[in-house]
């Protein structure tokens, strides 16, 4: 039984570990990152030049999910975040401009970077047992994101349901950034390992800064959001009569 036991916890362990980089050569990946890149920005200049077609469109989709795909391949796990939420905010730019294959963007980029969170969720809590901070935090910010960008897509695909996911990871998000304010500074960040603050940083803080944005574009300056992703919603002007200026001796 003891064996047994043991072994189970041993799987367990080896699911619950992050994965290193996949593509591990520095010279293929960064021939594959920036290859793919480069060729992605020269059409996207002569889309904005010669205007559109969909044809260009198409290619400079392939070659932006071949850049995605390399910029995964050849990076850190606690890299991964950021990643997924700059090919959401590339779906967004698609929506704007009524590109076809927004859709694709925002929902491939939305549902990988909600199953990765999930996962992120579970292995905080067995990953890092010895950084208690970093434990619950960490498992924490992976579910306001998941709960968060699940109601973001819901409610950019006018689907039901999106008002109460966005909403109650909106209202984790604001609990979770009032305590962090408070507990951080007790939590020893600085004799922290370099492996937990780089954790820390890139998978707990930079997606907390774009669940952040994406707030106060959707709840503070919601016009200016619509008129970032092309909604075409119009507001209603404030009231106002006509003004009449009187000329008189005493003014």
């Amino acid at each position: 039984m003891e064996s047994g036991g043991s072994f189970y916890r041993m799987m367990m362990m080896s699911w619950i570990e992050f994965p290193d980089i996949i593509i591990k050569n520095r010279r293929i990946g960064l021939i594959l990152k920036y290859g793919f890149l480069l060729l992605s920005v020269a059409i996207l200049m002569l889309i904005l030049f010669t205007g559109y077609s969909f044809s260009k469109v198409t290619i400079l989709t392939i070659l932006l999910v071949l850049f995605f795909t390399a910029l995964l391949l050849t990076s850190r796990y606690y890299d991964w975040p950021y990643i997924l939420f700059l090919m959401v905010f590339i779906g967004l730019y698609y929506k704007k401009l009524h590109w076809p294959y927004s859709a694709g963007f925002l929902t491939a980029g939305t549902v990988l970077l909600a199953t990765l969170c999930w996962y992120n969720a579970i292995k905080f809590l067995y990953t890092f047992r010895h950084n208690s901070f970093l434990k619950w935090f960490g498992s924490t910010s992976s579910i306001i994101i998941l709960f968060f960008m699940m109601g973001f897509l819901w409610m950019n695909q006018h689907w039901p349901g999106s008002a109460i996911l966005i909403g109650f990871g909106s209202f984790i998000f604001v609990l979770t950034v009032v305590a962090l304010t408070f507990i951080l500074p007790f939590s020893n960040y600085v004799s922290w390992p370099d492996l937990d603050r780089k954790v820390f940083f890139r998978t707990v803080l930079i997606p907390m800064v774009f669940i952040f944005m994406l707030f106060t574009l959707i709840y503070v300056f919601p016009d200016l959001y619509n008129s970032i992703t092309g909604r075409g919603i119009k507001f209603t002007p404030w009231p106002l009569d006509d003004l009449q200026l009187f000329k008189l001796d005493s003014i």
